[in-house]
């Protein structure tokens, strides 16, 4: 069973590791974020991110030896968290205790 395996990964249960009446539930709550007037509404916050991914990896490129995973991760982290649940960070701006504590993100 795949949700099992996926648990220790993901830190508990996720939509990646659930199934049936469960999985049905969590993912109806995500379904209206990724309509295709939903997306297209985001266009301007998904660009804008972008943006600023990009303008990160400039000041980084040529100076030192970065981790490329820190950036893409905030970057879609905050994307999806803005286009499933109307929640917006700046994660690529500011340091997030929450990433930090958890190691996931080094700024």
């Amino acid at each position: 069973h795949i949700g099992a395996a996926l648990r220790p990964i993901v830190g508990g249960p996720s939509i990646l590791s659930m199934n049936g009446k469960e999985w049905k539930v969590w993912r109806s709550r995500f379904n209206p974020g990724f309509s295709e007037r939903s997306l297209t509404d985001h266009v301007p916050f998904i660009v804008d991110r972008v943006q600023v991914f990009c303008d990160k990896l400039r000041e980084k490129a040529g100076r030192e030896i970065f981790s490329l995973d820190d950036f893409a991760t905030r970057l879609t982290f905050e994307v999806v968290m803005k286009v499933s649940l109307s929640v917006r960070l700046l994660t690529l701006i500011i340091r997030s205790k929450f990433f930090i504590s958890k190691g996931n993100i080094a700024s």
